[in-house]
């Protein structure tokens, strides 16, 4: 079951069944008591919505009343089928009859207890059969109940507000139709037409399937180059390392896919059915059903396969919390690339307590919170000429609770990480934690504290994404900065220049643009490529440029050149084939 029973009873019973109410009304009602105001046809759904909740909740509240009298009979049967047994059984000592003529029973009463055990146990079949049908369905009317809600407000310990003016950032009207794919402007990617294999005949022969080439249409789509790998690569390494070492000591990495196949009873025991609460109400029409009503199976993200993992486990209250941060990968019809990229998920387990996973999940958020802010560059500490600049005044983070409308059934709360685009003007998702409490542990039976039975308690439950590709653009786009010459380009900041395969940087990176975009009047772009590309600029730990720094393409090549001549010396064939032969690992450089 999703949701603890117990709460879905009356106050002198020991639940807190009116508050439960107002959780499933505050689910799928309008929040805005202003639009409901100056709408009255809004506030009269609102009316139809409480009282339809009213009526589920109540006929909820009778199955599982009506399940205890029927526990409780069928336990009183069975005790008194016991006891009738003990009475007519010949008592034992040693493991011998006794033969008490005074203690034993009259035949009367002795045909009379068998009579009474004889209807007894012939009764007992149809109420356990009624116990049996009424469990499904309160399992059933279980599932259509949302989780509890914690409407506590985020605790934000980074201050937000003129975060661009403390990073020496300056506001510029007009930066150029460049700074919406920095990526591309830099050649961290470049363009690639694949076709769309929409209108596929038979096979052919031998595997190969015959396309039709009059019905297949190209769609556009990216692939990374060197440099963008690097800062991929670099942004990935560093958000596993910050974020495994902020939070807490005791975590674990798995990989993962981005999704698994589940059956639909599965699904809707961990993420529950909207259904029964929507079905009714009008302005809805017919979409209001459940996403998982309608199909066999159904795709679950990647944290499930971690629930999985710790299914039927108990955990010590000295174990928890615990931590897992999945390494999966997005798809390429969810992205612009042509690839998979790489998207770092995370599941945490903690004690039975809301007030320490809500603790916890604050912290997890304030750690993501803090990591994206490291990730913008600030010339305030730089020696460098570089001056940041953006089209936009707005704060480049924001925290925001998810209000109750928008959450999923199987969520008690939702912090979202927001990173703001100066190209688009929008705010868009960078991370989330949710806390799910014990809705999904419930199904997976992953307990922990004691092992009493009478006081079982399930481990509460947050997961969430952490780093995924909207990442990239928005730290490219809050980073972009002009050289001395008004060239624009992007700083990368110094902890992920750090992390740079090659060449090894120990500070802050200015990359230019190799391209500029403009926009035409009919909607359409034209690339320009850049006549004299300025050198990058590396800095060293301390933000000093590094001495000695290229400056043409050609010096570049004979220093890459003289580079390779001296690590790796030209060999003859005679001289490569042995030595390859001595040694192949040394061998593998050759290659590269």
């Amino acid at each position: 079951m999703p949701i603890d029973v117990s709460l879905i009873r009356a106050i002198e019973e020991g639940g807190i069944l009116d508050e439960v109410k107002k959780w499933q009304v505050a689910r799928i009602t309008n929040n805005n008591n202003d639009s409901a105001r100056d709408k009255p046809s809004e506030s009269t759904n609102d009316e139809n919505t409480k009282a339809r909740v009213q009526e589920f909740m109540l006929s909820i509240h009778g199955t599982e009343k009506n399940k205890r009298l029927l526990l409780r009979e069928v336990t009183a049967t069975r005790t008194r089928i016991n006891r009738l047994q003990k009475c007519i059984a010949p008592k034992r000592k040693n493991g011998k009859k006794e033969i008490d003529s005074s203690s034993q029973p009259s035949s009367t009463e002795l045909d009379s207890a068998r009579d009474e055990i004889r209807q007894l146990k012939s009764l007992l079949p149809s109420i356990s059969d009624k116990l049996e049908l009424i469990s499904t369905l309160l399992d059933e009317q279980l599932v259509q109940l949302g989780n509890v809600l914690d409407t506590t407000c985020f605790p934000i310990k980074l201050d937000l507000d003129d975060f661009n003016k403390k990073r020496g950032m300056s506001v510029v009207r007009d930066l150029g139709y460049s700074i919406s794919d920095p990526l591309f402007c830099i050649g961290g990617c470049e363009p690639m037409i694949l076709p769309d294999i929409s209108a596929i005949s038979e096979n052919v022969g031998g595997g190969v399937t015959d396309i039709n080439d009059n019905n297949a249409k190209s769609k556009g789509k990216y692939v990374l180059t060197y440099i963008g790998c690097e800062i991929l690569t670099s942004l990935m390494r560093y958000g596993r390392q910050y974020l495994s070492s902020k939070i807490m000591q005791n975590v674990s990495f798995v990989t993962l896919p981005e999704s698994l196949a589940i059956p639909r009873s599965l699904a809707h025991a961990i993420f529950g059915c909207s259904k029964q609460l929507l079905q009714s109400d009008e302005t809805r029409g017919d979409n209001s059903a459940c996403r998982f009503c309608n199909v066999s199976h159904c795709q679950a993200p990647s944290y499930i396969g971690v629930a999985l993992m710790n299914q039927n486990k108990s955990f010590s209250d000295r174990m928890l919390p615990s931590m897992h941060l999945i390494q999966t990968s997005a798809r390429s019809e969810q992205t612009r690339f042509a690839h998979q990229l790489e998207r770092i998920d995370m599941l945490a387990l903690t004690v039975s307590n809301t007030i320490i996973s809500r603790e916890l999940q604050d912290d997890i958020a304030s750690a993501m919170l803090s990591f994206y802010a490291s990730l913008l560059s600030n010339t305030q500490e730089s020696k460098q000429k570089i001056a940041l600049v953006t089209s936009s005044k707005e704060s480049p983070l924001r925290v925001r609770i998810v209000k109750a409308s928008d959450l999923d059934f199987n969520e008690c709360r939702r912090v979202v990480v927001e990173g703001f685009l100066p190209s688009k003007g929008v705010h868009i998702e960078l991370a989330h934690v949710s806390n799910s409490t014990d809705y999904i542990s419930r199904h997976f039976k992953i307990k922990c504290g004691g092992s009493n039975a009478h006081n079982v308690e399930y481990v509460h439950m947050l997961h969430g994404t952490m780093l995924q590709e909207s990442a990239i653009d928005w730290m490219l786009e809050n980073n972009i900065a002009n050289d001395d010459d008004q060239y624009q380009g992007i700083m990368i900041p110094a902890v992920l220049g750090q992390l740079f395969e090659f060449p090894k940087m120990a500070g802050t990176v200015w990359l230019p643009f190799i391209r500029n975009l403009l926009k035409g009047k009919a909607g359409k772009v034209k690339v320009n490529e850049v006549k004299s590309v300025p050198n990058p600029i590396i800095c060293d730990a301390d933000n000093m440029p590094v001495e000695g720094t290229l400056k043409t393409a050609n010096e570049k090549k004979n220093m890459a050149h003289s580079t390779m001549q001296a690590n790796y010396p030209i060999m003859n064939i005679q001289e490569a084939r042995a030595e390859a032969l001595c040694n192949p690992y040394d061998f593998l450089p050759l290659f590269k």
